[in-house]
């Protein structure tokens, strides 16, 4: 039956005196502390970031990694217990061509050098795994490479020996060394699993007897199990053969941390990231303990990850580091028993992040303040850190005890003659370094503005800038000058408005347990222009009316008409749009609808007759205004059709405007099967109205219609009897002249044959 420990590290957490200043946090040790936290850079790099830190808690700390100068590289670094430099290395190639890309993992050798694994790369495409031994100054004693590596890669020491295990390029194979302190190949070999596809080397550790266990992850590509990651424990003795397999279905076990009695401490996750946690195993991979792990309450994100393990140096404490990708980081320290001893919770930043022993039972850990520098932090001998919890509640953890259960797999083991002699070259590389505050990598204050400059009555969002992935932790303290919000304590601010000109500061104040930092930046704001063209009007006079948009020494002016003058006459109805750039940038527009009435707007045109039972529509050329017109008849509209001759007349009232035109219609006398056209006709502007049509005394069965210009450019054609010329071609109006037609008419008249009558001549087009 699981049992559920709830942690509330307020409960757990010895005190100690902290002395917090005002703009970071100063530690006060006592005698027997040699805890410290320390931020290294180097001034000429673009990338300086640490992959795998070493521990010799009687010496100091081993560490490598990615620097980018010019190219990326690869770095060592030893430290003092205190984190001072002793030296610090970059690796490169012989070849200039080629580049060391970065450090994958680090261990210290029995002749007190260094040996870690990097890649090599010419250009962009990646040339094998890397196996380089330093002295105990950090320069290369030799160097090996395996063209046929790629990918990850673990390297350990025991009993003068160095292994090195790296994936195999464009193979489903593990490869595993064993060398000499002085680069003598004692073995090489390729592992393939049963039922295994593809592997990532996870970790790679010494163990009693002379042997080494290897940590591979993989996913299957087939059976139940497609698509999961799986462990592969391997244990090796020193002549290469493996002497146990075992395989640990839906489950990360990507930290291994041995005691010297070949008991070996884990970290292990689930393959769906549903839980994370530690533990304690024989080295015949049986589970003497094991407690998952899941935070009690997490806002945003509810599970927790990480495969950061150490043990203490007198192996009675192991710590393991938990965090979420918001940046939570929790330290656990259980005894070998599996009994939970302490807890540690503080805020950091998210990127990478590794842990070992340190003396006593304390440990160290080595993370990425940013990306151009990295910290390395030791723990009180006993192993705390800090001495409060800094979230607010709950600050714990929830353990399950649980276990897994591994299944037998098969291993093979074939020789191969991977590796080679490779030259690498050691240079010292300058690293400035410096005391730190608690992980004050993600105490940053600096925050980013949707925009610096903007125009009066524009907005701005503010944001917190405080590390890869915004945290749930830490507060905020803004001041806002001029903003209409003048104050806010949250990590965005947004839609913030300024009204008037000037130039305004913001002030953002940002805690994280007791650290404090600040940081400034200045708005802009523009001056805007009083721009307004006033209402929509009508105006009754043909003349117009003039608009204006202002006058201010340096204003730019573009109106919708092309024009870029301060004013426009406008003459003809519309929509017009101005648009004014002021000194600076700021733009302001505005838009106004002018109506422009005058006496054509009742233009009925010239006279016009009817044949008996006939009609004709009365409509003036400027109905596009779609004025409603008031006439004699008592209809209102903008046309009617009339059936008997007459005199009409319309009246045009809008605001203050008034227009009339009066129309004679006469009755014409159609018999005998004639065919009247008109020889002037005025067009309406847009719908319906006036056409060009036949009238005739007698039936029309069927009609062609042509209509052609002075130059005998065919403009209009059509057979449908109901329709007329609108005088446009193309949509667009042609303009005043003689326009010619010609028609083809089929008539029928009483007690008389159907007859084909062609009707040519020319009408006038008025407008």
């Amino acid at each position: 039956m699981n049992t559920i420990y709830t942690l509330q590290s307020s409960l757990l957490l010895r005190n100690r005196l902290v002395l917090i200043a005002f703009a970071c946090c100063l530690f006060m040790w006592d005698a027997r502390a040699q805890a410290f936290q320390k931020i290294y850079t180097n001034p000429d790099s673009a990338f300086f970031l640490a992959y795998d830190l070493y521990s010799n808690t009687s010496q100091g700390f081993f560490i490598t990694g990615a620097i980018q100068i010019d190219r990326p590289q690869a770095f060592i670094m030893k430290t003092d217990l205190n984190g001072v430099p002793a030296w610090t290395k970059m690796v490169t190639p012989a070849v200039a061509t080629f580049s060391y890309i970065t450090g994958e993992a680090i261990t210290q050798t029995t002749d007190n050098g260094a040996a870690f694994t990097l890649q090599k790369q010419a250009g962009v495409v990646e040339s094998g795994g890397v196996l380089v031994k330093t002295n105990a100054s950090g320069g290369v004693s030799w160097a090996k490479l395996g063209s046929c590596l790629a990918g990850s890669s673990e390297v350990c020491a025991s009993d003068n020996s160095i292994y090195f295990a790296s994936e195999g390029k464009n193979v489903g194979s593990v490869f595993l060394a064993k060398l000499s302190n002085t680069g003598q190949i004692v073995w090489q070999h390729w592992i393939d699993i049963a039922n295994a596809d593809n592997y990532t080397v996870e970790a790679l550790v010494p163990s009693i007897n002379n042997e080494v266990v290897l940590a591979l992850s993989t996913v299957p590509n087939s059976g139940s199990s497609q698509g999961q990651v799986q462990t592969i424990l391997l244990r090796i003795d020193g002549a290469g053969d493996v002497q146990q397999a075992a395989l640990f279905p839906a489950a990360r076990m990507a930290a291994l941390a041995p005691l010297s009695d070949g008991r070996i401490a884990f970290r292990c996750s689930a393959a769906d990231n549903s839980w994370t946690g530690m533990g304690l195993m024989s080295n015949q991979f049986n589970f003497l303990w094991f407690k998952k792990a899941r935070y009690n309450l997490t806002p945003l994100l509810p599970n927790i990850t990480g495969q950061e393990l150490a043990v203490s140096e007198d192996q009675t404490q192991i710590t393991g580091i938990f965090y979420t990708q918001g940046g939570e980081k929790s330290a656990l320290a259980f005894d070998v028993n599996g009994n939970l001893i302490q807890e540690e919770l503080y805020a950091t930043n998210t990127l990478t992040q590794t842990a070992a022993a340190a003396p006593g039972r304390g440990y160290v850990r080595a993370s990425g303040a940013r990306t151009t520098s990295f910290t390395l932090t030791r723990s009180f001998d006993d192993g705390e850190v800090f001495a409060n919890c800094f979230f607010p509640n709950p600050c714990g953890l929830i353990l399950e005890d649980a276990t897994l259960v591994p299944q037998t797999v098969t291993a093979q083991i074939s020789n191969t003659d991977c590796l080679q002699d490779e030259s690498a070259v050691a240079s010292n590389l300058p690293v400035v370094y410096s005391d730190h505050c608690v992980d004050v990598g993600i105490v940053d204050a600096t925050f980013r503005m949707s925009d610096t400059t903007i125009c009066a009555g524009g907005t701005i969002n503010f944001r917190r800038n405080s590390g890869a992935f915004e945290p749930v932790f830490g507060s905020s303290n803004w001041s806002i000058e001029g903003g209409s919000i003048s104050s806010a304590s949250t990590p965005l601010v947004q839609n913030v408005r300024f009204n008037q000109p000037g130039s305004f500061s913001i002030r953002h104040i940002y805690t994280v347990a007791g650290c404090r930092d600040t940081a400034y930046l200045t708005v802009t704001v523009l001056g805007s222009f009083p721009l307004s063209l006033g209402p929509d009007t009508t105006v009754c006079d043909a003349a117009g009316l003039q608009l204006t948009a202002g006058m201010m020494p340096g204003l730019m002016y573009k109106w919708n008409t092309g024009s870029t003058a301060s004013s426009l006459q406008v003459t003809e109805t519309g929509t017009y749009t101005v648009t004014v750039t002021v000194p600076g940038g700021c733009v302001a527009q505005d838009a106004v609808y002018v109506r422009v009435l005058s006496q054509k707007d009742v233009d009925l045109g010239p006279d016009a007759v009817i044949c008996e039972s006939g009609s004709t529509r009365l409509t003036p050329p400027a109905s596009t205004n779609a004025l409603p017109l008031t006439w004699s008849t008592g209809e209102t509209g903008v046309y009617i059709d009339v059936t008997s001759p007459g005199t009409y007349s319309a009246e045009l009232f809008a605001g203050d405007c008034y227009f009339t035109d009066t129309i004679v219609v006469s009755n014409a006398n159609c018999g005998k099967c004639e065919v009247f056209a008109p020889n002037v006709f005025t067009p309406e502007s847009t719908q319906g109205g006036n056409e060009f049509r036949f009238a005739a005394g007698c039936i029309v069965l069927a009609a062609r219609l042509e209509i052609y210009d002075r130059w005998g450019s065919l403009l209009f054609q059509s057979s449908d009897l109901n329709a007329g010329w609108d005088g446009r071609y193309k949509g667009l109006f042609m303009p005043p002249g003689v326009y010619t037609y010609h028609a083809m008419l089929q008539l029928q008249d009483d007690d008389q044959p159907v007859e084909w009558r062609q009707v040519d001549g020319n009408v006038l087009l008025v407008r």
